[in-house]
């Protein structure tokens, strides 16, 4: 989890591919997205981490236990997905 840089919300996401976004003035759930790093038709996969992005707070990086990668918006709007390699495979 991470806070947001205004300090007003959290950033939280979990073992069922979700992230959402709280109110630390409410402690309400502002919206929830999913991750989208799941092929289609796939189950949920757990994000094991999530960092916004320092030049432009308005974006996070959401990683999870496959090879993918994505950026997504505060808005829940991918805006980038990177597909990564193991170094063994691009020898």
């Amino acid at each position: 989890m991470t806070f947001t840089a205004d300090h007003h919300s959290l950033i939280s996401v979990g073992s069922d591919g979700l992230i959402k976004i709280w109110s630390l003035k409410t402690t309400e759930a502002l919206s929830t997205y999913k991750s989208n790093l799941a092929a289609s038709g796939a189950m949920d996969i757990p994000i094991s981490s999530i960092m916004i992005l320092p030049k432009n707070p308005d974006q996070f990086i959401v990683c999870n236990r496959t090879n993918t990668v994505v950026v997504m918006n505060m808005s829940g709007q991918v805006s980038l997905g990177i597909l990564l390699h193991k170094l063994s495979e691009l020898n």
